[in-house]
């Protein structure tokens, strides 16, 4: 019975899943202790899926010796019992078997980060402010949300990077914002019209293509400076912003809309 149980303990897969378990649990962070990554192993699937670091020698390293104190725990029944699970004729064999399998495990294995210290945020886009709740964490500066705003007040889900947080909300913040039909702009509140078109809409000289001309050139500018920033369902904030800033300014210059 007790040679059945380590045999079942010893396939190939539980054999991993006790390796890994002991890399993520050792107390060192070779990509700094204030790294979203958090553990060695989380560090090593990301080098694994993006970009080896003049530092991956010692990830490896690390992992070997992994292998190597796990396998020397065993008895010598054990490890021939591993040695048959994995279709080995040695232990060194069976040392580079695993590291391979722990390796293929980490290109494939989702890497998961801290959370931010923070679940809401805000960022403008063209005429909107968007009202965001952080799901889950992404990446070093990215995040999957729920987002809000007068385009999508029933909100969507979507990645958005945090380098366009205007302002860090608090639960209250947000629920204020709800409360009030996410306005155009946080605080303030002001729908904000281009100064550059309301100037030459002022000017008597201004033709009407002219003016056109104007708000195409200014929409456009502001559709190319939010590219990027949004992925997914979320840049259909964009598109109604868009249709919206159209919409806004014909009704503004007494014209029809287009």
């Amino acid at each position: 019975m007790h040679a059945v149980i380590w045999r079942s303990f010893l396939d190939a897969k539980p054999t991993v899943d006790s390796i890994v378990a002991r890399i993520a649990a050792i107390d060192a962070h070779l990509s700094g202790e204030d790294s979203p990554l958090a553990t060695p192993w989380e560090e090593i699937k990301y080098q694994l899926q993006t970009e080896l670091s003049p530092d991956w020698e010692a990830y490896r390293i690390a992992i070997e010796q992994t292998i190597s104190g796990f396998v020397y725990e065993l008895t010598p029944a054990m490890l021939a019992d591993l040695r048959s699970s994995l279709g080995c004729s040695s232990q060194d064999e069976v040392e580079q078997k695993l590291l391979n399998r722990i390796i293929q495990r980490g290109k494939k294995e989702k890497v998961k980060y801290r959370p931010f210290d923070f679940s809401y945020f805000c960022y403008p886009l063209l005429d909107f402010t968007v009202y965001a709740k952080v799901i889950e964490r992404t990446g070093w500066q990215s995040c999957v949300v729920s987002a809000y705003s007068g385009a999508a007040p029933r909100g969507e889900r979507g990645e958005v990077s945090t380098n366009h947080i205007e302002y860090i909300l608090t639960q209250e913040d947000f629920e204020k914002a709800r409360s009030r039909g996410w306005p155009g702009q946080w605080e303030a509140e002001v729908d904000k019209v281009e100064p550059k078109v309301v100037k030459a809409a002022d000017a008597a000289s201004v033709s009407a293509e002219d003016l056109d001309a104007l708000i195409n050139e200014v929409l456009a500018e502001r559709n190319q400076q939010t590219s990027g920033q949004i992925t997914g369902k979320v840049a259909s904030h964009a598109e109604t912003a868009i249709k919206k800033g159209f919409a806004g300014l014909d009704a503004i210059f007494g014209r029809k809309g287009k």
